[in-house]
């Protein structure tokens, strides 16, 4: 499972900014290409709680193409779909960033947990969606 989502947003941000907007951002669960091989329940011995493959496929992937293929359906597909591990959940936006980020400083105790804004340590960098792709997730909890 990739842990590096730079090259995603940043492809995504570019089209945004360079072409007709990028219809869809889907940030699943899977290693490369595994939604469309089994069911996406789980990644090695991490359990997912759910089929995420079959839900990408059934609510997000087919809906798009019946749209923009067969011109069937309404079109009202949310441009952004994230799924958040340990809760398990699909989580979903009308945009990237989600309208609701906002940037935060982030602080680590002294074993290294993360206790919340302790302003006597402060994180390797500034959590800001406009600075850093990769930090736009934390930054929108």
């Amino acid at each position: 499972m990739s842990t590096e989502l730079q090259g995603l947003f940043r492809q995504f941000n570019f089209m945004e900014k360079n072409s007709p907007p990028a219809d869809l951002l889907v940030v699943g669960p899977w290693t490369h290409g595994a939604f469309a091989r089994g069911d996406g329940d789980h990644v090695s011995n991490v359990n997912f709680g759910s089929q995420t493959a079959v839900y990408f496929q059934e609510k997000i992937e087919f809906p798009f193409f019946l749209y923009y293929l067969k011109c069937q359906g309404d079109g009202k597909i949310l441009k952004t779909w994230v799924f958040e591990t340990g809760v398990n959940q699909w989580r979903r936006f009308d945009a990237w960033p989600p309208k609701t980020a906002k940037c935060t400083d982030l602080f680590l105790g002294r074993k290294g947990e993360f206790p919340g804004h302790n302003h006597q340590r402060r994180v390797l960098m500034n959590m800001c969606p406009t600075r850093r792709s990769r930090c736009r997730i934390l930054a929108m909890y």
